[in-house]
This record gives structure tokens, C-alpha cells and sequence, in this order.
């Protein structure tokens, strides 16, 4: 009665004599219902009955015999199973054993994770800018991709078939200057199966540059083979918008440097300067450096006639309102008095982004 499968006594005409708990749990017959009934009651197809008997009649004493088939629960509906018989001896007489599996359940989980794979596959193949990857390292040391998803084909033109057929379709589009970072670093993984990540750049077949970010966990298996299983993403565009930037703050700076002017960005509400080009010492008399340690100094410096004026000018900003020129003067490091002419550009959003501005010593 313990048995997953069911289990039907019966005589050598497929009578049954008895069976076990499973069997009237998967017919749907309690078992009276059962004894006095034949196997061939149970089956849906004819010819499944005809296939049986048949085997039955040409099998030798002893034998055992298996075959799919299709039985009929009590209430109608079928169910595919797999039947194994054999002969036994009981009390003198010859009896035969059947072993019912239910396969419906097997075929039933076997459709849920083809579908679960499916819909997996789906989405792997579609993460924008994206494909994962599982890639085995065997203790030799070598290595082989067991699974690409099919976004490999857009970032490095080359098809999944021959990344699973040779792993150097993608470790060959590595530059040069990068592939000892790359064995280094899947190196150092490996011996202590750490997080594996880092910025890489590839040529492809077309001789275009591309930036991907690699990321990947490895684990180990119990022959020592190493398996990670990773993403790898195209970086190209960040990259290409971090490089233009740099380049647009450098041209910035240069030119902001070779102003008479002090240039400077100041953050809003709190005042505080984030840029001050080099001219402030000469237009201020107080260095960049020493201006940007000291966010107040500015404030502190105004000459005492202005300091309504200031905070007035100030309070405007804070309102949005940006005053296109100011004019006041301040007391210089050495006590000296100079006129400064400020001129201020802003710009707003509604959480108050810097204003931008540029002052010059007037007089």
C-alpha cells in the first residue's frame, strides 16, 4: 500500500484479485470495486487490450513484460500509464503482478518546465542591451560556453552557434590590452569562486569598438569543474557619453581658465561653490582653492555698505529670480577694497539645479 505505483494481483485471464491503495487512488475504484474486474476493463484502447493479451499468451513462465498504455478512471477520463507484468507463484497456483505508473504526472511536469524554459529563453534573448551566458571551466583548464542567449548575435555580430562551438569566437573579439585583465581576473575567480566583474572592449568581425560590462558567479561542481553563470551588457553608448563629457569639462575648463574673469557654479539653496576658476585670485583676491574650503568667505567679504544689497540679491535668486548683473564691493585679503561686477546666468528646475556666473573686477 506504500507503493507510488499501483499494484494489481491477478489471475492468468487478467482477473484481478486484489490491489493496492495507489491502484484506487489513480482508477478512481475502491478496491472491491476492483477485484472481479480484468486489467482489460481498465484500458481506454482496444488495441492496447489486444497488444496485452497477446503478450500475455506468448510469454514464458517467469517472464516479465512492460508497454505503454491508456487506462479509464472510474468516471471516464484517461490517463497514460506504463504497465510492467510478471509471473509469480502462490499457493501452487501461477499469478501475475502489475505495476501501474502513472506517467501523466511526469508528462504533466515535463510540459511545465519545457514552458518555464520557454518563457525564460523569451526573456533572456530580449533584455535590451544584453545576453547571458553560462561558461564551463573544466579542471584542465579549458574552457566552453554551454549556453548564449540570442542577444550575443546583436552585440557582437557572430551567432550562438558558433559561440557554443568555440568559445575564441568571443574571447578572440577581447583588444589586446584587455585579454590579460580578463584571464586574470576569471583566473582569481576560479581559485576562490568570488563574484567575477569588470569593463572589457571587443572588436567585432566589422572592426567596431565596443565597451561591455561582464558580470558572472562561479560555483563549483563536484568533479572540480567551474561553472558561471553571467550577464554581459553593451556599455558603449555610457561610455561613449562619459568620454564627451570629459572632453566637453576639459574644453570647459580651458576655456574658463584663460578668462580674465573668475567663472564660477554655485549650488543652490545653500550657496555653497562648486567651481571657481583660477582668475578669482586676481579678480577676488582670494585663490580657487581657498574659496572652495571656505564656501562663506564670498559672503563674509562683501564690504559692510553692501551687505542688505547682497542679501537681497541672494533672496532673489533663491525666489528664481535671476538679476542679470550685480554690482558691490568687497574688502580683499590684504584689506584693500575692489569693485566687482557680476554677472549671473541661472538655471532652474524644480528641485533648483546650480546657477552658473562670472565676475569681474570693475574698478
Amino acid at each position: 500500500d506504500q507503493s507510488l505505483e499501483g499494484v494489481y494481483l491477478h489471475d492468468l485471464d487478467g482477473r484481478i484479485l486484489d490491489a493496492n491503495r495507489t491502484a484506487s487512488l489513480q482508477s478512481g475504484y475502491s478496491r472491491d470495486e476492483l477485484v472481479g474486474l480484468t486489467l482489460f476493463d481498465l484500458l481506454a484502447d482496444r488495441s492496447d487490450r489486444d497488444r496485452l493479451w497477446r503478450q500475455w499468451q506468448h510469454s514464458e513462465p517467469g517472464s516479465r513484460a512492460a508497454q505503454d498504455a491508456q487506462l479509464r478512471r472510474k468516471d471516464g477520463t484517461a490517463y497514460p500509464v506504463w504497465i510492467s507484468t510478471g509471473t509469480v507463484g502462490l499457493e501452487g497456483r501461477s499469478l501475475r503482478l502489475a505495476f501501474v505508473r502513472d506517467i501523466g504526472i511526469r508528462r504533466r511536469e515535463d510540459e511545465r518546465w519545457r514552458e518555464v524554459e520557454k518563457r525564460l529563453q523569451i526573456l533572456c534573448d530580449n533584455i535590451p542591451e544584453s545576453f547571458v551566458y553560462q561558461l564551463v571551466v573544466a579542471p584542465d583548464g579549458s574552457r566552453r560556453f554551454s549556453h548564449v542567449s540570442a542577444g550575443v548575435e546583436r552585440q557582437h555580430r557572430v551567432t550562438v552557434e558558433s559561440v557554443i562551438a568555440d568559445p575564441a569566437t568571443l574571447y578572440g573579439q577581447i583588444v589586446e590590452e584587455d585579454r590579460v585583465r580578463v584571464a586574470a581576473a576569471e583566473e582569481r575567480s576560479c581559485q576562490d569562486l568570488t563574484p567575477f566583474g569588470m569593463d572589457a572592449t571587443y572588436r567585432t568581425p566589422e572592426g567596431e569598438l565596443r565597451w561591455m560590462h561582464l558580470r558572472s558567479t562561479p560555483r563549483r561542481l563536484p568533479d572540480g569543474t567551474i561553472v558561471f553563470d553571467g550577464v554581459e551588457t553593451d556599455i558603449t553608448e555610457r561610455k561613449r557619453a562619459e568620454a564627451a563629457l570629459r572632453k566637453s569639462e576639459e574644453q570647459f575648463r580651458g576655456l574658463a581658465e584663460g578668462l580674465h574673469e573668475a567663472l564660477y557654479r554655485m549650488r543652490l539653496p545653500d550657496g555653497v561653490y562648486e567651481y571657481i576658476s583660477p582668475s578669482a585670485k586676481d579678480v577676488l583676491g582670494f585663490g580657487a582653492e581657498e574659496i572652495l574650503a571656505n564656501p562663506l568667505l564670498v559672503k563674509r567679504v562683501i564690504h559692510p555698505d553692501f551687505h542688505d544689497y547682497f542679501r537681497d540679491q541672494f533672496e532673489r535668486l533663491l525666489r528664481g529670480e535671476v538679476p542679470p548683473v550685480s554690482e558691490y564691493r568687497i574688502i580683499d585679503g590684504e584689506g584693500h577694497e575692489r569693485w566687482i561686477l557680476q554677472s549671473n546666468r541661472g538655471v532652474f528646475d524644480d528641485h533648483g539645479e546650480p546657477g552658473y556666473g562670472s565676475a569681474g573686477d570693475h574698478a
